[in-house]
């Protein structure tokens, strides 16, 4: 009778349990948020960035990131000349120029790391970055730094895959390896007048050699140096964004490029390369590419990552094309103003390692509308002390008074942490489907949500409606009596 009764009191007091609701339901939606849109992405998110680069994350044997410093951890201060086997140079330029703390002195991956790397929690496959640096010669008394970068095409699908790149000629087929073949971006960086080779064009590469020094130390000699002739198959854009800004009349708009110089050739062609330039050398794995198995949980892999392989640094490629676009470091500005341009930019400074904030700001979130449960609460005991009188009078114990003040307090928590699930978690399966998902698989996932946010919002009504449950329970017929 008294879980009804409280049921009851909710719908008769429809004005104060709608601002209860309303504030439970914020919290629910933010905490929605937290453990299921704020993890990921849709299905074509930063797809092109993706396509480039090759994969959904990734990871950096340089400790590139600050973090906050461990009792046993050792800094120092590092200013690299070059990192031939990454692609710092285009993301992070800022190490080269301005140097960076370092808490970590591996600068290669081990093999060990890449297969516990490919059994983590939401990692689908990990494959290295297979980088050289190079030059391209335009003409006898000019050379472009362009390095080449080797594609195992054969285990990309499409969104981890030039293919959807390409504006002209084709991309790589079963028969182009070990062939010296090439597919170029038709937007590269180079001298005023010279435009990027064409599909069907003939250029060379000139490759330096590597060895050991007395320290074990691969060094790069840009001196006796291996020179092959490529043959153009196709060239490929990236689009990344529309800049928009205030024109004298009216709002302008451009559409941004990936200008890429990076040179793309077959896995088994880029080996023989590296074969003849370095002899029996080891290739020194500096990079690696994640592959994830959902995208709409990638933020949820990177963090796990970086907590369980803390000597390394670890990037979503969302937030990696985020950070390179905000700090304009691949893309050209053609009839945007200087003025706008220069206004756009962020300085580049060394990137601080992610930290999970989700956890303390959803606590605040839920204590802010604990606290309203509990002044809600409060102010229903100030309005029904007759009736909790006239329950007394008849008989009701103080157990009876406690359940029914908590069904009330847990009605409505409830109610409301259901009404802001659906609201945010609906976008949440609907990128979920996106990404490839089974049915049964979105429901299981939706409904283990439902539970925890169900929970949590339950418990912490419960806690913050207990006292001011306990205060009505313990009035007595004659206080309230004397009292009115």
């Amino acid at each position: 009778m008294f879980f009804r009764l409280g049921a009851v009191n909710a719908w008769r007091n429809l004005a104060r349990s709608v601002l209860a609701i309303a504030s439970m339901a914020v919290a629910a939606a933010f905490l929605t948020y937290t453990i299921s849109l704020s993890r990921g992405y849709s299905h074509e998110a930063y797809s092109v960035f993706r396509q480039v680069l090759g994969g959904e994350a990734i990871a950096y044997a340089s400790k590139i990131q600050g973090e906050m410093p461990q009792d046993d951890a050792f800094w120092e201060f590092n200013r690299p000349t070059e990192e031939p086997f990454t692609d710092l140079d285009v993301f992070h330029p800022e190490i080269f120029t301005q140097g960076y703390l370092n808490s970590s002195q591996t600068v290669n991956f081990k093999s060990e790391d890449l297969v516990e790397m490919a059994q983590a929690s939401g990692v689908s496959s990990v494959s290295p970055y297979y980088r050289l640096p190079a030059f391209t010669l335009l003409s006898e008394q000019f050379r472009v730094e362009t390095p080449i970068r080797g594609r195992d095409f054969s285990e990309e699908y499409r969104l981890n895959s030039l293919q959807d790149l390409i504006y002209s000629g084709r991309y790589f087929e079963e028969g182009d390896q070990g062939q010296n073949v090439a597919i170029i971006s038709r937007m590269m960086d180079l001298p005023q007048g010279m435009a990027a080779p064409e599909p069907g064009s003939v250029f060379y590469l000139e490759f330096p050699t590597f060895k050991l020094d007395k320290n074990q130390d691969i060094r790069i000699d840009y001196i006796n140096t291996i020179r092959r002739e490529f043959k153009v198959i196709g060239n490929f854009v990236a689009p990344t964004r529309e800049f928009s800004w205030q024109g004298e009349m009216d709002t302008q708009t451009e559409r941004l490029y990936w200008w890429n110089n990076e040179i793309q050739i077959p896995l088994s062609t880029w080996q023989e390369i590296w074969q003849e330039s370095a002899g029996d050398l080891a290739y020194p794995i500096s990079q690696v590419l994640v592959q994830a198995d959902d995208l709409t949980y990638l933020e949820d892999t990177v963090l796990n990552l970086v907590k369980e392989f803390s000597d390394y640094s670890f990037v979503s490629v969302p937030n990696q094309a985020l950070m390179a676009m905000q700090r304009q470091l691949i893309e050209k500005f053609i009839t945007v103003p200087t003025q706008v341009v220069e206004a756009s930019e962020h300085k580049a400074t060394q990137q601080g390692m992610a930290m999970d904030l989700r956890l303390p700001i959803m606590g605040l979130v839920l204590l802010n509308a604990a606290l309203l449960v509990a002044a809600n609460m409060l102010i229903m005991i100030n309005e029904r002390k007759r009736e909790m009188a006239i329950l007394k009078s008849v008989g009701a114990k103080r157990l009876d008074i406690t359940i029914m003040a908590l069904t009330e307090a847990l009605i409505l928590a409830l109610f409301g942490a259901l009404i802001g699930f659906l609201v945010f978690r609906l976008p949440g399966a609907l990128n979920q489907f996106t990404n490839g998902q089974k049915f049964l698989t979105v429901m299981t996932s939706v409904g283990e949500d439902l539970i925890k946010v169900l929970l949590a919002t339950g418990i912490v009504s419960l806690i913050f409606g207990l006292v001011p449950a306990l205060k009505m329970a313990g009035m007595s017929v004659m206080t309230v009596l004397r009292n009115e």
